[in-house]
């Protein structure tokens, strides 16, 4: 409907939520972090966060009212949930979204899904694109019309970039664009999911750029006693900006860990 999009856009750009009376620093969702580093944080996202999270991505993906998008990923998860629902509701473009077990337990679903719907935006994790390569490596005689896909986003977990340079190579053969159409990015729960974004693979020796972050996200490297690493050298990342969680829900521990005085 062109009236409610206009409407959650328009709440988007002023980094408001779509309903008066709620404040914007009010939390409109918590994910959970994924404790592959220690037990699982509650992480608290403002209706302020999440609406700037989902502009920044529809610009950076140059995202289009002709623009659709396929998502199998479980939509407890903050790229499901935040990086392509949010984000398509602030687009106001088509979205769908399919069991994961389906994918998983059939790569190569993904691929005539996206043929059936004529999707032009997708993502998952660096696995997936590995199981996608086999099975097409598996089934010569197999064909798809990808023409309308143009982003492949690569992210939620480490990119291994032989996988991902196949995975381009498989997609661009059924009329995919080229291998720009892979898309590494990076993020967390603690950032509403993907906060940099690289419109193509790029290699910095054995891994993959991720791309520069959102305009919404500032970055640094800091070493061991704080101070700001020079370039090339190896150090912590830290974030800060909108998108960024205020903080760990019920968890004063975690928070005077991870977050510094600015």
């Amino acid at each position: 409907d062109a009236e409610v999009h206009g409407w959650i856009k328009s709440a988007a750009a002023a980094g408001e939520p779509p309903t008066p009376g709620i404040p914007a620093a009010h939390a409109m969702a918590i994910a959970f972090t994924s404790g592959s580093t220690g037990m699982p944080k509650a992480v608290a996202q403002t209706h302020a966060s999440l609406l700037a999270q989902a502009a920044c991505a529809v610009d950076t993906l140059a995202i289009t009212p002709d623009d659709s998008s396929f998502n199998w990923l479980p939509l407890d998860h903050v790229g499901s949930i935040h990086m392509f629902h949010v984000r398509d509701l602030v687009a106001g473009i088509d979205q769908v979204h399919c069991p994961t077990g389906d994918i998983v337990g059939e790569s190569l679903l993904w691929l005539d899904r996206l043929q059936e719907l004529g999707a032009s935006i997708t993502w998952s994790p660096n696995f997936a694109c590995g199981l996608v390569n086999r099975a097409v490596a598996e089934q010569p005689d197999r064909t798809w019309d990808l023409r309308a896909l143009r982003v492949a986003m690569n992210s939620g977990e480490a990119i291994a970039l032989s996988t991902a340079q196949q995975f381009g190579r498989v997609i661009s053969t059924f009329g995919a664009a080229p291998e720009a159409a892979v898309w590494p990015a990076w993020g967390m729960s603690e950032t509403c999911s993907a906060v940099t974004y690289a419109s193509r693979l790029h290699s910095v020796g054995d891994s993959v750029s991720v791309g520069r972050p959102i305009p919404a996200l500032g970055v640094r490297i800091v070493l061991a006693d704080g101070t700001v690493a020079n370039e090339g050298d190896d150090g912590e990342l830290q974030v800060q900006g909108p998108v960024v969680t205020r903080g760990y829900l019920n968890n004063d521990d975690a928070n005077a860990e991870s977050f510094t005085a600015d």
